[in-house]
Formats: C-alpha cells, structure tokens, sequence
C-alpha cells in the first residue's frame, strides 16, 4: 500500500535531517543543477552558492547550538543522580 502524498510533504517538511542537514543537502544540489543547466559562470550559480554557505553554516551553527545543550542536560542528569544517591545513602 502506498502513503499519500501528504505523508512525503509532512516528513520532508517537518522531519530533520542528518548532518549537517538535509536542508544543506537540498541547496547543494540545487546550485549543483543551476550549475550544469546555466553555467558554472552564471549569476544564478553564484547566487546559489551563497545562499548554500549561508544555509550551511546556520545548519553548523544549530548543530553546534544543540550539542552545547545536550553537554548541559547531560551535567545537569549526573549532578540530579549524584544528589539523590547521596540522600538515598543517608
């Protein structure tokens, strides 16, 4: 049985991707074909790019952003741990 349409909008709109981003992914291909189809001299190519490093380096940066969080709610899980064994041990 096939999923509708509305399956495939609502996880490739609203799913994440893998790194850096799924996003980052669809702006290369889409400058890479701008590229082959206009030219690798074209303005749109060049817009293309920039618009790519752009999302890419938002991609990194949400990444990043995340991984200092989980560094965080990490430290913060062992501390909570560590305080109710302590109470626990009393």
């Amino acid at each position: 049985m096939q999923k509708p349409i509305k399956y495939y909008l609502g996880v490739l709109l609203w799913k994440t991707g893998g790194m850096p981003s799924s996003h980052s992914a669809l702006v290369t291909s889409v400058a890479i074909s701008a590229g082959f189809q206009d030219g690798f001299n074209s303005s749109l190519f060049i817009a293309l790019c920039c618009y790519g490093l752009l999302v890419i380096r938002d991609s990194v940066g949400v990444r990043r952003a995340a991984g200092l969080q989980a560094m965080m709610l990490n430290r913060l899980g062992r501390e909570l741990e560590k305080k109710t064994e302590s109470r626990s041990d009393r």
